[in-house]
């Protein structure tokens, strides 16, 4: 007999308990028998249940070994049930995926109620992986998904907006109570839909992305001034190349969409090259 498991603070583990949620959830992630389901944090198997009702195969990730033969016993008699152990932040899901029998022309997607501590680190993996992911849905925390969908010029738009907005079409699904939960968190909870864009940007996120990290090092400055430090670039640099934009030299990261990230990362490297050749 396998004996309770309790929920361990230190991995972030909240048991989602409430059935009706659990159904919302696969019903924003439109799971179908076509798909490959990855779940992260399986926890004891409420979603993981739902999900292999309308999933063509599921792949569950869990870090606590306690955990594991309490999923084995439960779902390990499914063919179309994978459980892997360990951390999925270091797991080469693009490589696990690929070997999976039965896999192939199943389109993929992650659901999953994750431990808050990892959204942003397992996000930026899942949307810059070579996995291709198609759908995201993830329970995360309420001022979390406030961020993964704010626009331009809202106090939430950060990093975190533009990577998602880069790859993704995000959308609020709903929020949770916290009495979801076993034991409920301290934090107010919501569901999030990404959508993987079918358009591509001229400048792949690698160009895009130390400009985003450099505008938003430094947020209380300007883009001139951010950009200039972030990147080690002339100030005068950067204020052309937001002229060229028709953007003024005292505008904030904040202020500024994907596109015109993108915009801007093309500019300062053509302004990079020109100073080579003059240099």
């Amino acid at each position: 007999m396998i004996s309770p498991v309790r929920p361990k603070k230190a991995l972030g583990q909240n048991f989602l308990t409430d059935p009706g949620i659990i159904s919302r959830i696969v019903g924003l992630a439109g799971v179908e028998e076509r798909d490959l389901v990855v779940e992260v944090g399986p926890g004891k198997g409420i979603l993981t249940r739902s999900l292999l009702f309308r999933a063509g195969r599921v792949v569950a990730i869990e870090l606590d070994r306690e955990l594991l033969p309490v999923l084995e016993v439960e779902f390990g008699g499914d063919p179309r049930f994978t459980l892997v152990a360990g951390d999925a932040l270091q797991i080469d899901l693009a490589r696990l995926l690929d070997d999976l029998p039965g896999s192939s022309g199943l389109t993929r997607k992650v659901v999953a109620n994750i431990p808050y501590y990892i959204t942003g680190p397992l996000l930026v993996k899942l949307l810059t992986g070579e996995a291709g992911f198609e759908t995201i849905v993830l329970m995360v925390q309420k001022e979390v998904a406030d961020r993964l969908v704010a626009t331009p010029g809202s106090p939430e738009y950060g990093s975190l907006s533009v990577i998602v907005n880069y790859f993704t079409q995000p959308q609020l699904g709903f929020r949770v109570r916290r009495g979801a939960f076993q034991p409920p968190p301290k934090v107010d909870s919501a569901v999030v839909r990404l959508d993987r864009r079918k358009d591509h940007w001229p400048l792949p996120w690698p160009r895009v992305e130390p400009v985003v990290r450099a505008a938003f090092g430094q947020r209380r400055k300007t883009l001139v001034n951010a950009v200039s430090a972030g990147m080690n670039l002339p100030k005068d640099a950067v204020a052309v190349a937001l002229q060229h934009l028709g953007l003024p030299a005292t505008i904030r990261g904040e202020e500024l969409s994907v596109a015109q990230f993108v915009q801007l990362a093309s500019g300062l490297a053509d302004a990079a090259r020109g100073e080579e050749r003059h240099g």
